[in-house]
């Protein structure tokens, strides 16, 4: 019992409380109910057609023609769907104990980190210099909104710091992953060399083993009736 309890004290764990397997799980479980939920937004939406209409009549000028917006959200379907797939199968590895279950959505979410800073860094160097709330004011008024005098610096702000917080929470869920497959790793190891002492065990050695003598053992006696 000491030595269980002295095992779990030594796993490794996340958010302070949890072991990295069931935040691991959790983690699984928030994707999983994101993705089923804009997977039946987006499966709305083209079944209604409420965005297209929306899209193609923006200020009485054709952006994007039916079938490209259809042809888009498809495309965003699928892709989700795929998504979807990937964290599933993190879910059946947590839950399972098969490591290698895990890497899709590790690497799902190495991707998006990376790309996730390359779209930062591209929006804060193509930041307008001209009016400072002029291309938003442009983007409120397409969808009836009305002109906000947001001060530049103060936006940038807040950008940032938006940007640093999601990108702080993406990077713990990359290492909470990425932990728990080096502990289901040394798990399976551990049980691999623990089987295979077993094995050694059980195993009987061989014949010739059994009835060789050793060198520096003494030949007994002639037998003599």
């Amino acid at each position: 019992m000491g030595v269980v309890t002295q095992r779990r004290q030594n796993d490794p764990t996340c958010c302070l409380v949890c072991h990295v397997r069931t935040g691991t799980i959790l983690i699984g479980l928030l994707f999983l109910t994101a993705q089923i939920s804009f997977m039946v937004y987006l499966g709305y939406q083209i079944v209604s057609g409420d965005v297209i209409e929306k899209v193609v009549n923006i200020d009485d000028e054709v952006v994007y023609t039916e079938d490209q917006t259809t042809s888009a959200l498809s495309v965003t379907f699928i892709i989700t769907f795929c998504t979807f797939l990937v964290t599933c199968m993190l879910l059946c590895g947590a839950l399972r104990h098969r490591a290698g279950y895990l890497l899709p959505f590790f690497c799902l979410q190495l991707f998006d980190f990376v790309l996730s800073c390359l779209t930062a860094i591209n929006w804060f160097t193509a930041y307008p210099d001209g009016d400072d709330t002029h291309w938003l004011n442009s983007i409120t008024e397409q969808y009836g909104g009305e002109n906000y005098n947001i001060d530049k610096q103060w936006m940038v702000l807040t950008g940032i710091i938006a940007f640093l917080l999601v990108m702080t929470i993406k990077a713990y869920f990359i290492a909470v992953v990425w932990a728990c497959y080096k502990y289901i790793v040394s798990k399976e190891n551990e049980q691999f060399n623990q089987t295979e002492d077993t094995e050694a065990l059980l195993t009987p050695p061989a014949y010739s083993t059994v009835v060789k003598v050793p060198p520096n053992m003494p030949t007994p006696p002639p037998y003599q009736p």
